[in-house]
């Protein structure tokens, strides 16, 4: 008995060791991590953007787990190849660049002071619902349900997490309608230009409006761009 006693010590030794080991390099991930999220990727203004928001943006993460679950060769050259690297790099650059034009849209929506009226908040909810249904091919006793099963008890529950949640990009959608699209002037001809440049289903004649109401978006987050001093740090780390 006295043998495997002086056996034990060792190994026992080794595991407090190794665990000790673990907790410091978890620890030290941590650290990195928690340094890295508060890394500034872009200004505008003078005004940062932090990692943290950019990778929330991304969701890179839970994109990868959905992906993993799928195809998890594809995962390990995204991460373990240059090509891989590449490709998330200007994934992650793509998703800064959205990031900067919703900020730079969220920030004309507080200088127009743009606020939603009760108005605004019944038509938009009702195109969410209405859509809903439509892709979903559901009545409104299948949605009722499928709410349910979510934990949503009714129609003006869902309405109240609905507005809540997409408030800010609904005071965009009223900040496109009401200043952009009145403001920004498309002729046919460049609306035929631009459309000539996509890939679009339908003739140009039967989506003209939408066309123009697209490129005057365009024009107008070019301007915003314009007029701000933006500078991105993220391809310099």
């Amino acid at each position: 008995m006295k043998s495997n006693k002086i056996n034990l010590i060792p190994c026992l030794l080794i595991s407090v060791l190794m665990f000790s080991v673990s907790a410091s390099a978890f620890k030290a991930d941590q650290q990195q991590s928690e340094q890295q999220e508060k890394e500034v990727v872009a200004t505008i203004d003078g005004n940062a953007i932090y990692m943290e928001e950019l990778n929330r943006m991304a969701n890179l993460q839970q994109i990868m787990l959905q992906i993993q679950q799928q195809n998890p060769q594809f995962v390990s050259f995204l991460y373990n190849s240059p090509e891989g690297q590449d490709f998330l790099a200007a994934f992650k650059i793509n998703q800064l660049d959205n990031l900067i034009v919703r900020k730079l849209l969220q920030r004309e929506v507080e200088r127009k002071k743009i606020n939603l009226a009760k108005q605004d908040k019944e038509e938009y909810f009702n195109e969410q619902v209405q859509m809903i249904k439509q892709q979903q091919n559901m009545s409104d006793e299948d949605l009722l349900k499928a709410l349910g099963q979510q934990g949503i008890e009714s129609m003006d529950q869902f309405k109240e997490a609905f507005l809540k949640q997409q408030k800010e990009n609904l005071k965009v959608r009223k900040l496109i309608e009401t200043v952009v699209l009145d403001k920004v002037d498309i002729s046919d001809q460049e609306a035929k230009e631009f459309y000539n440049q996509g890939q679009y289903q339908m003739s140009f004649e039967e989506i003209k409006d939408q066309v123009k109401q697209q490129l005057a978006q365009q024009k107008y987050i070019e301007q915003l761009r314009d007029e701000a001093d933006i500078e991105i740090m993220l391809d310099k780390k």
